[in-house]
Order: C-alpha cells, then structure tokens, then sequence
C-alpha cells in the first residue's frame, strides 16, 4: 500500500506485489492462482491508481483490500479471454497460457471456472460493479466474434476495426479505471472521466500489441485491412483485390511502424488530456495518473527498442 509520493515504477510494483498476496488469499485453485500471478497485471494495477487518485490516499486499508479483490476480478476476466485467444488461435506459441497437458476442452472448461470466480468475487462489491463486469465480458466476447467471423470470411474490416479492439481490449481498460472511482464512492462525472481514461489507454495498449506481433512475429490478422486502407488512398473494400497488398505488408515495416505509432500517441495523448480534468482533485497520484499511459505503453515497446 501506498502512502507517499513514490515514482511510477515503484507504484506499478508495489501494487503488484499487493495484488499477488490477494491472488495466494483470495484463490484456491493453483491453475488459476497461477495463470493471473503470472500475468503483467497491468488493467488490475490501474483500479487501485484510480481510487487512491480519488481518495488522495487517505483511506481506510479495508477499502483498499477491496479495492484490490475488484482488481483481482478484472485479472480474471483478462485470463478467460487469453485462455479463449489460445483456444481460437491453436497455437501455443503466441499465447502459452494452457498446459501442454491440458485439451482445448479442458481449456474451455478452465475459463468459465475463472468468469465464475471474478464474478463470485464482485457480487460481493455491489450491483453496479458486478454489472459492469457482465457488460465488460459481453463487450469482449462481441468484438472476438465480430473479429474471428470477419477475419474467417476475409471481410474488409477497417471501419470497425476500431469498433473492434475497443469491444476486445479498451472495455477491460476501461472497467478497471472506473471501477476504483466506483469503489472511492465518486461521482457519476468523475467516473465518466476514468472510464474514458481506461479506454484510451486500452485503445493505444492494442494497437501497440498489434505492432509488436507484426514486427515481431509476422502475425497481421488483426491490424491487416486497417493498415491496408492507411497505406494505399485506393483502396478497395472487396478483399478480394487486396490479398496482394497483405501480402506486401511484411516488406514494409517501417512505415506499418509509423503508422502504428502515431495511432499509439495519439491515443496516449488523449489519455493524458483526460487525466488533467479539473474535477480529478490534485495529489502526487494524478501525477501519476498522467505518467502511467506512457509507461505501461513503454513496456511493451521494451520488447522493439522502442520509446514513446
């Protein structure tokens, strides 16, 4: 727990280590204890940045353990829907969560014991958050159909490719950022404002997985007709005509950088924007609201040399 103004870093490691104790106390099952430990933590490590922003700090350590089991739940939600990545993908290397022990029955199975788990948990919470990671699920499950389905028929999705990883990715975000101003009892306005926060965040956190995939692994299912339609001003909505051009994608990866690049600043800005609103009240943590889209940004660009 957090009581004075330390560097983000130290923050992001602190509440880490804090959410790893409330997994060893919170869940029995070892599987599932270690699928979410293992994990970066990063959408559960922002609830508790939001309601310490909120509370300026000053609460009581009982709200902050709760506030930590809501986190807890958003790690969960976050493991079912890599263990279903896996389960669609086939493909161990790009995701290694399931055992090599396990079948994709047993994966399945394993993922609605999570969604159960994290939703024992925020039943406890109240029925606005306990919704609110419903609605999350739902969005997240909605935008894997809409992507599989249109990715299987090679359906041109640049028009809601956004639409897409904003269902995926950004809910999620977006769910842990308002759930700590829920769990501070702020107003509807301010968790408006967090809730926007998550998303850009989340936002600029898929597109910078998308790129590191490409650079790193050649993977372009998800980001190929969005960078089509950037990279050729004729572009075509039948697929069809643009197999060409996907095929020429991994020849030029500079300029997919930078367009991927500019799209991640452009959200990251937006989310520093935000964290400057007027009704957020001042303390070293909206400081630290302000930092942190960079750096957990930063951290997955560790992996590409790369600092935005």
């Amino acid at each position: 727990m957090v009581e004075k103004a330390i560097d983000i870093a130290d923050f992001f490691q602190i509440t880490k280590e804090d959410l790893q104790k409330k997994i060893l106390t919170t869940i029995s099952d070892e599987k599932i204890a270690s699928l979410v430990e293992n994990g970066n933590l990063i959408r559960p490590i922002l609830t508790p940045l939001v309601f310490k922003t909120c509370t300026l700090g000053k609460e009581k350590q009982d709200l902050y353990q709760n506030t930590l089991e809501i986190a807890l739940s958003i790690e969960l939600i976050n493991s079912a829907s890599a263990l279903n990545d896996d389960i669609i993908d086939k493909n161990k290397k790009i995701t290694p969560i399931m055992n090599h022990k396990d079948t994709f029955d047993d994966s399945i199975l394993l993922g609605h014991r999570i969604l159960a788990l994290g939703f024992n948990i925020v039943v406890n919470h109240g029925d606005e958050i306990a919704k609110l990671y419903l609605d999350a699920w739902d969005d997240i499950l909605t935008g894997g159909i809409n992507e599989t389905n249109q990715i299987q028929k090679n359906i041109d999705i640049t028009e809601n490719y956004n639409e897409i990883i904003n269902m995926k990715t950004a809910s999620l975000f977006s769910l842990a950022c308002k759930a700590g101003a829920i769990e501070a009892e702020s107003s509807d306005e301010i968790q408006q404002v967090f809730s926007e926060y998550g998303r850009e965040i989340g936002l600029a956190y898929q597109l910078t997985g998308d790129l590191v995939n490409f650079i790193k692994r050649g993977l372009i299912d998800s980001m190929r007709f969005s960078i089509i339609y950037r990279m050729n001003t004729k572009s075509t909505t039948d697929p069809l005509k643009e197999k060409p051009l996907i095929k020429q994608l991994p020849k030029q990866k500079s300029k997919v950088k930078q367009i991927y690049l500019d799209e991640i600043k452009k959200h990251i800005k937006k989310a520093e924007e935000i964290s400057k609103s007027k009704i957020i009240p001042q303390s070293f943590y909206k400081k630290m609201l302000n930092m942190a889209p960079s750096f957990i940004i930063n951290q997955v660009l560790s992996e590409l040399e790369i600092i935005v």
